[in-house]
C-alpha cells in the first residue's frame, strides 16, 4: 500500500528485474480502503510525519494501528525527528 505509483511498480520487480507475485494497492493512508485483520502493519522508509498538522499525523497513526488484528503488530520506522 503506497501513494506512489512509481514505488509500487518498483516493488513489483525484484533486484533482478523479475516480476513478483505481490498484491499491491495504491492509496492514501488518510483514507484507507481496508478493514482490520492484518497480522503486521508497517509504516516504513521515512513515510511518517509529513502531513501538514499534528491532527492529520495522529489520524494516520490511528488508521495504521486500526488495521492490525488483536495480538498483531504495528512497526513504525521513524526518521523524521520534527
Amino acid at each position: 500500500f503506497d501513494l506512489s505509483k512509481h514505488l509500487l511498480l518498483e516493488a513489483k520487480s525484484n533486484s533482478l528485474g523479475e516480476k513478483t507475485n505481490l498484491s499491491l494497492v495504491r492509496g492514501d493512508i488518510r483514507n484507507l480502503p481496508f478493514k482490520s485483520g492484518f497480522d503486521l502493519v508497517m509504516n516504513i522508509f521515512t513515510s511518517w510525519g509529513y502531513f501538514e498538522s499534528d491532527l492529520e499525523n495522529l489520524t494516520v497513526l490511528k488508521n495504521a494501528v486500526s488495521l492490525k488484528k488483536n495480538g498483531g503488530f504495528f512497526v513504525l520506522d521513524f526518521l523524521n525527528a520534527e
